[in-house]
């Protein structure tokens, strides 16, 4: 049982304050891990339209291909978001509120790298 105070799932002796401040820092320390993967993949997208061969390619594989470009941009977008967020916002003094929307982000962000 979770002592007064305490939410289920933390560290031990870790009141609300010292959770919410270390998944923050985990969350954006696993988009510094996240993000360059998406960033090569991007710039390999970008590079393809100026390779010998795309214009041997079907209207399918150009519609396709576009289709793939934008959802990594989409996902690179919502990747960026959480810092761009957090620096926003810090100063606020709400970082429960940044922490939940910051998550909500990376998921969607690695749900369109997908």
């Amino acid at each position: 049982m979770a002592e007064p105070g305490r939410e289920s799932g933390g560290e031990p002796d870790e009141d609300r304050r010292e959770r919410v401040n270390r998944e923050l820092i985990e969350l954006l320390n696993e988009l510094r891990v996240a993000l360059p993967g998406v960033q090569v993949l991007f710039a390999f997208l970008l590079a393809v339209p100026f390779a010998q061969g795309f214009t041997r390619v079907t209207d399918f594989q150009r519609a396709l291909f576009f289709v793939v470009m934008a959802l990594t941009a989409i996902s690179l977008a919502f990747l960026i978001a959480p810092s761009s967020w957090h620096r926003l916002r810090f100063r606020r003094r709400d970082k429960e509120r940044i922490l939940r929307a910051s998550n909500g982000m990376s998921i969607a962000g690695l749900a369109f790298s997908r």
